[in-house]
This record gives structure tokens, sequence and C-alpha cells, in this order.
């Protein structure tokens, strides 16, 4: 049984309630914004006819049911799952400046996808096999990383114990070292390869298509489950492991099955659109200020926030050099950095 929740003060929850309803606000108002504005402007007619009663020779139709609208459901279903699973790895490893990142996913999913544009010839830029294998990458990370994160203490192992989070992230750091060297040598030595992974590689939505919507839906589905399963408990072992256990908590249960659930929406996200920065990292980092430390309250903030900052980022991407595109990771981290900055140039991080 999951331990209760202190009730949140009045400030905290009514700041809450503001910050969910701007972001779901302004989640609507850019996906309107996406759908009607790209290198190539739409009419308001047009979109409606393309939405409710499409021609099928028609450009505006297919422009908006075939591109634009499965990319703005990529854009807010990786934005989601990344500031989720930022969320999550703040609060396992009780740092407001963790990031998915940490725990070797992105680059186990980037290693599996440039294995898969390997085999394929060079090929396979937005296709189901460079997804699964990039999601298997990254879960094949996520689960090296958690065999690394048991260790023997002086004290002895304890059953009860989970895998620590200072090794979770040293396991992380060294894993992701190995695999970017690999990646670098398979750039290197297969220059075909560099073409596609140009795209993917540098986080890109260009070339998004509906085959991607279904996978992405079940990993942010998987992923979301996981971290409201293990929210309260995590909550629980703020304040350490014994305090935890005195609730009742499950150390050893509430660390793998965080570390699942961030395997599942930053392996997903990563897999639909490639790495894309900054996202899982200043989209909580902000939240935080709104909701305090609880992952039962900022869960759902952060996960909307960061879909709101990839979405703009991606409106951004195809509105500032049109008719070209510029990666959705580039202009994601120049909108996360000045966020980032801010929150940490405020002294609010320390005081967390």
């Amino acid at each position: 049984m999951a331990p209760p929740v202190p009730p949140a003060p009045v400030t905290t929850r009514r700041a809450c309630a503001r910050l969910i309803t701007g972001a779901v606000t302004a989640l609507i108002v850019l996906v309107i914004v996406s759908v009607y504005a790209g290198s190539h402007d739409l009419t308001p007619d047009q979109v409606l006819r393309a939405l409710v009663a499409p021609d099928p020779g028609s450009q505006a139709a297919v422009l908006v049911r075939q591109i634009r609208v499965p990319r703005t459901l990529l854009a807010v279903l990786c934005g989601a799952a990344l500031g989720a699973a930022g969320a999550v790895m703040q609060a396992m490893t009780r740092n407001p400046l963790a990031e998915p990142g940490l725990l070797g996913i992105n680059a186990g999913a980037t290693a599996g996808a440039v294995t898969m544009m390997i085999l394929l010839g060079g090929r396979g830029h937005g296709s189901f096999p460079l997804m699964a294998a990039a999601g298997a990458g990254a879960a094949t990370g996520a689960l090296i990383v958690l065999g690394l994160g048991y260790g023997r203490s002086r004290r002895g192992p304890d059953p009860a114990d989970g895998p620590d989070p200072v090794r979770l992230v040293l396991a992380g750091a060294a894993l992701s070292a190995v695999l970017g060297s690999y990646t670098s040598l398979a750039l290197i030595n297969w220059p075909q390869v560099f073409t596609t992974f140009r795209h993917w590689g540098s986080g890109s939505l260009q070339g998004a298509s509906w085959p991607a919507v279904a996978p992405t839906v079940a990993a942010l589905a998987a992923g979301l489950a996981g971290a409201l399963a293990c929210a309260r408990s995590l909550d629980a072992l703020s304040s350490g492991d014994e305090a935890g256990r005195a609730l009742g908590v499950s150390v050893r249960s509430t660390t793998i099955l965080a570390v699942v659930s961030v395997a599942c929406l930053a392996g997903g996200a990563t897999a639909a659109i490639g790495p894309v920065a900054f996202a899982g990292l200043a989209a909580p980092l902000a939240v935080r200020q709104f909701t305090g430390p609880s992952l039962v309250r900022g869960l759902v903030p952060a996960a909307l926030v960061a879909a709101v900052m990839v979405l703009a980022a991606d409106i951004i991407a195809r509105r500032i050099v049109a008719p070209r595109e510029l990666p959705v990771a580039v202009v994601a981290a120049l909108v996360g950095a000045p966020i980032f900055l801010a929150v940490v140039r405020s002294g609010a991080v320390t005081r967390r």
C-alpha cells in the first residue's frame, strides 16, 4: 500500500492548479497553430475542410492529415514523455538537476538506432524498425545500468535495499561514454549511415508519420502508469531510505519501477524523434518552483509544460528559416536554456 501524501498548503494547490490551467491553454493554442502554420500556411477554411470533409486529391488535405496532425501529436506525446521522465529522475535521485540521459537511456537508444541504420544500409529514417531498435537499445541500456546499480555497501548487503541512486548515475555516465564511442566509430566506418543519423540524431520531427504515433502512445501510457504507481513511494523516500522504510516503502521495488518507467518514457520519445535535450530537465525544474519537490503534484504539470516546450520548439523550427527546418532539439535547447538558467540563478534549486 502506498504511503499517504501530506496535504499541500493552499497556496501550493492554487499555484499547481493555475500552472496546469495555463499549460493546457497554451497547449491547445499551440496545437491549433501547429496545424495551421508551417513552411506553407493554410487558411482556416482549408484546415476545416481537410479535417471534416477531406478531398483525396487536395494538397491541403494531405498536408494536414498525413503530415501536420501526426507531427503535432508526436511533439505533444514526446514532450510529455520527456517531462514526466525528468520529474521521475529528479525524484528518484533526489537531485533537481537530474535528467533522463543520466541513466544511459538516450545513449542506448542512439546505439540501437545506429545499429539498425547499418543493417538497413543507411536508410530507415522514421521507419518502425528504426524505432524498434532505438527502443530496444534504450531498454537494454536501462537494464545494464539497473544491474550495475546494485552493489555491496560497507555494512553488507541488505535485501531491502534497492539500487544506489549515486551508483545508478555513475553507471549511466560510464555506459553513455562507452555507447557514445561505439556510435562515433559506427559513423566513421559507415559513412552512408551519417545522412540518416544526422536527421534522427539531431532530434527532428521532420518526416513524422502515423505509424510512429501508436508505439509512442504505448510507451507513454506504460511509462506514466509506472510513474504514477511509484510517485507516492518516491515522495516518501525523499527524506531518505530509512524514513521511507518506516512508512512501509520497498526501496528495491520503488527504484526498479522508477527506472523502468523512465526507460519507457525517455526511450519511447527518443526512439520516435531522436534525442531532445533540456525538455526533460528544464520543465520539471521549473515546475518544482510551483508544486514543490513532490512528484505526486509535479508529475502531470511537468509533462504538460514539457509538451508545450517541445511543440513550441517544433513550430519555431519550421518557421524561423522556412522553407527549410531546424532540428527541434536545437530550438528546444534555445527555449529550455533560459528557463534553466533563470531557475538556477534565482537560487531556488539550492533551497529545494
